[in-house]
């Protein structure tokens, strides 16, 4: 009988943490994927702009450097 009620209570929180885990985890990817079109597009959209501006500039390479001494 203490096997029947421990099953009994293990299939129940497992059904529990289940539903509970696809509660959390369709809202999340549904903005997950409405956030990576934003970044998609915005990441297009630098893209072509810098491809215009940069043109007279693409020989320098932005960055931190450091002096390098022998």
């Amino acid at each position: 009988m203490t096997r029947v009620i421990t099953t009994f209570i293990a299939l129940i929180t497992g059904f529990f943490l289940l539903i509970g885990s696809l509660l959390i985890a369709i809202p999340i990817a549904i903005l997950g994927a409405l956030t990576g079109r934003k970044l998609v597009k915005a990441a297009e959209k630098a893209q072509s702009n810098t491809r215009y501006a940069g043109q007279a500039h693409h020989n320098v390479i932005e960055g931190e450097f450091e002096e390098v001494s022998k």
